[in-house]
């Protein structure tokens, strides 16, 4: 794991991000994130739970599994907790991925390595006090040598006061999203997220 300059993020501009990237290089740890894809996905089966995450061409299997791929990554470098098998319940989850220092965190997983955005369908629906947003190519089948982009970090305040809406298409409201494009006037830089877990300072700035 190492910081990076990233240019192709936004390679026309200089709203470029020093992101992060985690590769997987153990098949035990590739085995475990498809396992807990597979573990929640049949929790929602057996319950009748519909998945509110979609994505053109793939499974509710698929996305659960891009959804692990990106969160394990995250948490190992922050240091959150994690309840992998048993974090789907009849009521859903509430959209809170991880707690880290006691602050809820969604982590969004984009199957988009150079473009992912950030977005939810209403404001309303980013929840958690943060954000961090994660990309990847072919996260819905990881494999050693799978690299997720951990880009950056971001307050629900801030979501909220940054926001664009734009026509994204395939939404239940006719494809109009609230987005946050991943450029350094939106996001903070994951490596202070990662620092913080090893101080006593608040939430850094």
């Amino acid at each position: 794991m190492r910081p990076m300059r990233d240019y192709c993020l936004d390679q026309y501009s200089n709203n470029c991000l020093e992101i992060m990237k985690y590769e997987y290089t153990d098949q035990d740890e590739v085995d475990f994130v498809i396992e807990a894809a597979k573990a929640r996905n049949e929790i929602k089966r057996e319950n009748n739970i519909t998945s509110n995450k979609k994505a053109e061409g793939l499974t509710d299997l698929e996305v659960d599994i891009i959804g692990t791929t990106t969160e394990a990554p995250v948490i190992k470098m922050c240091g959150g907790t994690w309840d992998h098998f048993s974090k789907i319940s009849v009521g859903g989850d509430g959209g809170i991925d991880t707690v880290i220092r006691n602050m809820t965190t969604q982590i969004r997983g984009r199957n988009n390595w150079t473009w992912p955005w950030l977005y939810y369908d209403e404001v309303e629906d980013f929840r958690t006090e943060i954000a961090i947003l994660c990309g990847g190519k072919d996260l819905h089948k990881p494999k050693i040598g799978t690299i997720v982009r951990i880009i950056g970090w971001i307050k629900r305040e801030e979501f909220v006061e940054k926001h664009e809406r734009e026509n994204l298409g395939q939404a239940s409201n006719g494809g109009w999203r609230c987005i946050c494009k991943p450029e350094e006037k939106h996001f903070r830089p994951i490596k202070k997220l990662v620092n913080w877990k090893f101080s006593n300072e608040e939430l850094p700035k």
